[in-house]
């Protein structure tokens, strides 16, 4: 019974190491398309939403009242998602929601900038298929560390590269995708991730707040 977030740089691997994490443990995975469909019970989310490509919306476009559905429909599912145990969450800063929960893991994947650029040039990422020139690839690189840092910043407030609100970073420059998946499941077992009495109630009680204020602004 736990709950797993991932945090990841572009070219770092960390998306195909959260879902092996999640088929190692027979996990559920809620990612992007997840949150899209779960949050249909809400009214759901615009698919042209800045917050769902993890970009910081414009200093005009903060005044839409999209801009506060988007932040109540994304706790809504994952704390109704949380409550059903065993998820691992796949990017949108959803550990900043998951802090104060004792069987949670916020793990961030990182890589040196060189080895995520190279990564892209071989690969290209999931919307823009490689291979890539490295001008192209530096580009994606350097925007998609600069949305992500803009959006954490303006949604919860973080610098998302500070390792002291993540519980385990790896660095896959040295770990490749099975070593790092090991390395998340064995931080699982010595951590002995399980909810407390406390903490249950705490989530229960986010769970409810959280789906009330999404279905009065349906």
């Amino acid at each position: 019974m736990a709950l797993v977030s991932f945090s990841r740089e572009e070219g770092s691997l960390g998306g195909l190491v959260a879902r092996e994490v999640a088929a190692r443990l027979g996990y559920r995975v809620l990612d992007l398309k997840a949150l899209l469909d779960e949050a249909q019970a809400y009214g759901g989310i615009k698919q042209s939403a800045p917050e769902l490509l993890e970009r910081q919306p414009s200093l005009l476009a903060r005044l839409d009242r999209e801009r506060r559905r988007y932040s109540v429909l994304l706790r809504a599912v994952v704390y109704g998602a949380a409550l059903d145990d065993n998820v691992v969450f796949l990017g949108r800063g959803v550990g900043m929601l998951l802090g104060d929960l004792s069987h949670a893991l916020r793990v961030l994947v990182v890589a040196p900038q060189e080895t995520r650029i190279a990564r892209v040039m071989r690969q290209g990422v999931s919307a823009r298929p490689g291979p890539k020139s490295r001008e192209e690839a530096e580009d994606i690189v350097r925007r998609a560390d600069r949305d992500r840092a803009g959006y954490l910043r303006y949604l919860f407030h973080v610098d998302w590269l500070n390792p002291q609100i993540h519980d385990l970073v790896i660095n896959t420059a040295s770990l490749g995708v099975p070593s790092a998946t090991e390395a998340v499941i064995l931080a699982m077992q010595r951590m002995r991730l399980q909810p407390t009495p406390e903490t249950l109630a705490r989530l229960k009680d986010l769970a409810a707040t959280s789906k009330a204020e999404a279905e009065s602004l349906r």
